[in-house]
Formats: C-alpha cells, sequence, structure tokens
C-alpha cells in the first residue's frame, strides 16, 4: 500500500506568496519613508549649522552676508575683515530629493538656491544692509508630496513673501526673496524656513 505525503495545495501557496507580497511591501513603503525622514533631519541639522554661522558673521560684521557664497563680499560695511567663510568652512549640500521640488523657480528664485538651501539677505531699503536674512530649505516630508507633514514644518518660522519693513533685497550683489504670500501653501509643499530677529 502506497504512503501519501500531503504537501502544500497551489491555492495555499498562492496564499502564502501573496502573504509575503504584502509584507515586503509594507516594509518597502516604510523603509521610504524612514530614508525621507532620515534625509529631513539632516536638511534641518545643516540648517541650524548655516543659521549660526550667520549669526556669527553679523556679530562681527554688524549686518547679515548678502549670499551664502562664502568666498564673496557678501556685505561686509565698513571696517569688517570678516567673510562669511571664516565662520563655516563650506556651505553643506542638501541631500537630493529622488522626486522632482514642488517648489518651482517663480517661488525659489534660481538666485536663492544654495546647494539645495535657499537664502535671501533682506534690507528695509533696495540694495541697502543687509539687516536681515530668510534661509530655507524643502523637506520631502509635505502633504503635497503625498506624506505625513514633517513636526519640523510646525516650529518653523512661516515667514511671507516681502513680509514685514525687510522686505528688499540687500547689497550689491542682492538675491531675490524666496516663498509666497501665503505661509500655509508653504507648508503643504514641505518649505522650512526661518527668518532672524532685527537687533539693529
Amino acid at each position: 500500500m502506497k504512503k501519501y505525503t500531503k504537501g502544500f495545495t497551489l491555492v495555499e501557496l498562492m496564499v502564502i506568496v501573496g502573504l509575503i507580497a504584502v509584507l515586503l511591501a509594507v516594509i518597502l513603503v516604510n523603509l521610504n519613508k524612514s530614508r525621507m525622514r532620515s534625509r529631513d533631519n539632516i536638511r534641518v541639522a545643516h540648517i541650524q549649522t548655516i543659521r549660526l554661522a550667520l549669526e556669527e558673521y553679523r556679530s562681527a560684521c554688524g549686518v547679515f552676508p548678502e549670499t551664502l557664497e562664502i568666498t564673496a563680499n557678501n556685505g561686509r560695511r565698513g571696517t569688517c575683515l570678516a567673510n562669511l567663510g571664516d565662520f563655516i568652512g563650506q556651505i553643506p549640500s542638501a541631500p537630493e530629493r529622488p522626486n522632482a521640488s514642488l517648489l518651482s523657480t517663480s517661488v525659489v528664485p534660481a538666485g536663492s538656491r544654495f546647494d539645495g538651501y535657499f537664502y535671501a539677505g533682506l534690507s528695509s531699503v533696495p540694495t541697502g544692509p543687509c539687516y536681515e536674512y530668510h534661509l530655507g530649505v524643502e523637506l520631502e516630508m509635505a502633504e503635497n508630496n503625498n506624506q505625513n507633514p514633517s513636526s519640523y514644518l510646525d516650529e518653523d518660522h512661516d515667514f511671507e513673501d516681502r513680509e514685514g519693513e525687510f522686505d528688499h533685497s540687500c547689497g550689491s550683489t542682492p538675491t531675490s526673496d524666496f516663498g509666497t504670500t501665503n505661509a500655509a501653501t508653504d507648508d503643504l509643499n514641505g518649505l522650512y524656513d526661518f527668518r532672524s530677529v532685527n537687533n539693529r
């Protein structure tokens, strides 16, 4: 008499393969989100480093630099001999986005982009001394990027274009300000931004 060992039926095998496929899909989605969060964490850490260098520059020179180019004149006034490069070796490069930016050149002009970060020196008069600055970066964890918004977007300053007394580009090589007149829209697109507090 022959003995038959019971194996998996075709249906059972298909169910197992299906379950493995679902588990792999969930793991890959979570891995992708984790990578996006990690890149956003790096961007935010870089912003803090740049802000510190900007404040040190202002402390030495009395104004902020015109641009984030560390070798440029950077709006030095009077007898200040400091250069932005004296306070930061180089502007860090933002991690590359795997998807296209949600911020068009009308929102962030090319002249305001520096290695993935956005910067504009600001004055109360056109091409005047840089008494304030606007600094930002685009985060990936944003609603219009089909992601849950980053908690960092609740902690930024959300300045709007042309807001306040210091709403003109400063210096001899001015860079345009960035963002829109609607901070909520900027947040939906992941614009994480800070503006200095004027201490004239």
